[in-house]
């Protein structure tokens, strides 16, 4: 039997692995003992240079829940999940469920987003990936994606990644995982720009073949990483063609089957201390061969098809002349140069911003953050352990009496502060006007100190280097704009030093 021809339904997936009870011979595994078919058995190819203005991969997470949202999660997600344990040998019940479970998923998607993204780290540079996290929302009884931060500059590939806690008192620390690769819709016409997708199923919401070239990577539609947990069934168009195993190939969607990464104990024990190397010793199989598939597959893509309908979009912030010209092919003689120009922009822009994403990288795996979520961690595998020894309908009497900070022993304190920290990032955003204040709400949040944020970049242009500097993005962006109508119109340009 094939894997995904026994495929558990979403809720059935979820609360099993929540559960601990494996599937036997069928859909779901731990990766290291997943199908061999969708393990890349070699190295990533070596990849052609960067395409000038553009980031390789933006990797975005679920940072911030709306009220609407949490509603939502807490009226259907977290019922939903517990429905089908109410009649399995676990012999849990409705009072077993976590209702507020859904403040958890913040902390464990930054966690492991950030895993994700210094793993990656290790196959190209980190200078081209960017970080942008995203707020979970409702629109017409359906959740929906908002980005927190969006970077402005084009990205060749987008991953999106969904982490689901755990919904009852079991307190197993495995990471439980869905997620999509996805390219723009020119750079993948058949499937609409998606290469990859861990859901449970193949589904994706309805699309217009028609409109997806003109859709960047941040735009397209991709599966719907939590299906299921909404209040009804939504409409699907056609299944994208599949692709069995790996590599990516433009035209066809590799459909992953489920797994999970459940840690070892020795390496829980080790990344919970406090003197753990987050930088040289972090291990997750899961996420290390996801880091391999995308390293590999931005070699397999058009990198111009993959860019062209977001750098049309960055031109038209500084021009929209000139980008309506660039679409339409009509250009000018000096628009050669003033593309050069942009090109050195968004470079400028990307560098301010990468500072900024190596500090919120090292706060949530080097800083307490970090250290917290892995401690908290390495306290759930002890109690599970204990779970194990004393039966499960005695553990869970016991999670609900003592409640689960008071399980986790003094680790609960760090789980407390973590969540705490995710919170005020929760109300901060919440607050913000637009979505430049709460970009900048992020990057203070987690860890962008002012010595970051006063970085110098350097914009190299006809012989001359000049240097921006900025606090926040609203200066950059300001600076930016002005430097590049000072050197359009004639005008001298600012803070200019010459090129040597």
């Amino acid at each position: 039997m094939s894997r995904r021809s026994c495929f558990p339904s979403p809720r059935l997936l979820s609360i099993l692995l929540a559960a601990g009870i494996g599937l036997g011979g069928c859909a779901t595994t731990t990766f290291t003992d997943s199908d061999p078919a969708y393990r890349l058995q070699a190295e990533p190819q070596a990849l052609p240079a960067a395409m000038p203005g553009s980031a390789r991969v933006a990797v975005r997470w679920t940072q911030v829940i709306t009220p609407a949202a949490q509603s939502l999660l807490e009226e259907h997600w977290v019922p939903n999940s517990n429905d089908v344990v109410w009649n399995n040998p676990v012999s849990l019940s409705r009072s077993d469920s976590r209702p507020q479970v859904y403040r958890e998923i913040p902390s464990d998607s930054a966690y492991y987003a950030a895993e994700f993204a210094r793993l990656l780290g290790r196959k190209i540079p980190f200078a081209d990936i960017s970080l942008e996290p995203l707020v979970l929302d409702v629109e017409n009884g359906r959740f929906v994606y908002k980005p927190l931060v969006r970077n402005r500059f084009p990205a060749q590939m987008v991953v999106d990644m969904w982490m689901a806690p755990l919904t009852h008192r079991n307190v197993h620390p495995a990471m439980q995982i869905t997620y999509s690769v996805t390219t723009a819709g020119l750079a993948s016409p058949a499937t609409c720009g998606v290469l990859a997708f861990k859901p449970v199923r193949n589904i994706m919401p309805a699309f217009d073949a028609q409109d997806c070239g003109r859709l960047e990577p941040r735009d397209v539609p991709h599966p719907d990483l939590i299906y299921g947990f909404a209040t009804e069934e939504p409409q699907f168009s056609t299944p994208i063609p599949l692709k069995q195993g790996l590599p990516f190939a433009p035209g066809q969607a590799v459909g992953f089957p489920p797994t999970y990464e459940a840690f070892n104990s020795p390496y829980l024990e080790k990344s919970g201390a406090a003197q753990f190397d987050a930088v040289k010793d972090l291990s997750n199989p899961t996420l290390e061969e996801l880091a391999k598939d995308v390293a590999d597959g931005l070699g397999r893509i058009d990198q111009a098809q993959a860019t062209q309908a977001a750098w049309r979009n960055y031109v038209a912030v500084y021009d929209p002349a000139l980008a309506q010209r660039l679409q339409s092919g009509s250009m000018q003689p000096a628009d050669s140069g003033k593309l050069q120009l942009i090109t050195q922009l968004a470079d400028a822009e990307r560098a301010w911003i990468n500072m900024q994403d190596q500090a919120v990288l090292k706060t949530l795996l080097d800083g307490d953050f970090g250290k917290s979520f892995r401690a908290t961690r390495l306290a759930m595998d002890k109690q599970y352990q204990k779970q194990q020894m004393m039966g499960w309908a005695s553990a869970i009497a016991m999670m609900g009496t003592m409640g689960a900070a008071s399980a986790l022993g003094s680790a609960g304190s760090s789980m407390a502060a973590m969540q705490a920290n995710v919170q005020a990032m929760q109300i901060a955003a919440q607050s913000m006007s637009d979505s430049q204040q709460a970009s900048e709400a992020f990057y203070q949040q987690f860890g962008a100190e002012i010595a970051a944020r006063q970085q110098v970049v350097e914009v190299s242009y006809s012989g001359t280097v000049v240097k921006v500097q900025a606090e926040n993005l609203g200066k950059l962006y300001a600076e930016l704009t002005q430097l590049y109508q000072s050197r359009t119109s004639g005008a001298a340009p600012k803070k200019t030093a010459r090129k040597k």
